[in-house]
């Protein structure tokens, strides 16, 4: 019991440490994680230092421009930055992933503003796996209130209005890609809902095969398409398409039992 009493201390004191760091200047966590600045060897009374990285600044404009000039999704740039063979920003994955292009083109420390203290743990809604081993129940995050943000200046690599505007194409093309994926005349009861269990990806609709006078659709695998960087993998999926008629059926069977 002393011991819990005496963590729950120690990390009240780390945290409050921490937050006055961050109002003083002294403390800015955004910098190991921010792709295009990095942080200087702190001298000893001297406040931190952050400087740009020109090629990692430069890929940063890129995604931008991709985005607010050409108009294109997360897939699509994530495509043309393979194309180009440009690194990931960790360096320790191969393929970039289209998440991670979102948050660079929509987070706001890349437009120069930073944030510290602005989530806190929090219990949550539910988890995947309750037999999972953890430390703690609050193992998810929430957003605290506003008045507890500490904000400070960063290295502004894309536009503010830049920033603000990359989610409007991917708006309409999220309205047109959902009424393309399910249309009226053919709906589907697994779409969203069921995954392949060769890789682990969800099920894309494939067009029709004409076969006996009979059209007949298909579900198949994200990753068998040419392009399998675009789901954020090098391999191709080997399995084969399921005729949607056949797999239907099975999961609602299944859904309906349970």
């Amino acid at each position: 019991m002393m011991a819990a009493y005496e963590r729950a201390q120690m990390l009240e004191r780390t945290r409050r440490g921490r937050l006055e760091h961050a109002r003083r200047g002294a403390w800015l966590p955004w910098a190991s994680r921010c792709s295009g600045s990095h942080s200087l060897p702190t001298r000893p009374g001297g406040l931190p230092q952050v400087v740009s990285d020109l090629e990692e600044a430069e890929v940063v404009r890129h995604l931008s421009r991709l985005c607010v000039e050409e108009h294109l999704r997360c897939r699509q740039i994530t495509t043309r930055l393979h194309e180009a063979h440009l690194p990931t920003p960790s360096g320790q994955h191969q393929v970039w992933q289209p998440a991670t292009v979102r948050t660079m083109l929509t987070h706001h420390v890349y437009a120069g503003h930073a944030r510290s203290n602005a989530r806190q743990p929090s219990v949550p809604p539910s988890r995947k796996k309750d037999d999972a081993p953890r430390r703690s129940l609050t193992t998810g995050r929430r957003d605290r209130p506003d008045t507890a943000w500490v904000w400070s200046e960063a290295p502004a690599l894309i536009a503010p209005e830049g920033c603000a505007n990359a989610p409007l194409p991917w708006r309409r093309h999220a309205e047109v890609a959902r009424n393309m994926s399910q249309p009226r005349s053919r709906r589907s009861v697994v779409r969203r809902r069921v995954t392949w269990g060769e890789c682990g990806l969800g099920m894309g609709w494939s067009r029709d095969v004409r076969v006996s006078q009979k059209r007949y659709a298909y579900w198949s695998s994200h990753g068998t398409g040419h392009s399998p960087l675009t789901c954020g993998r090098v391999d191709t999926c080997l399995s084969r398409r399921g005729r949607a008629d056949r797999l239907d059926p099975g999961v609602w069977d299944t859904l309906w039992q349970w």
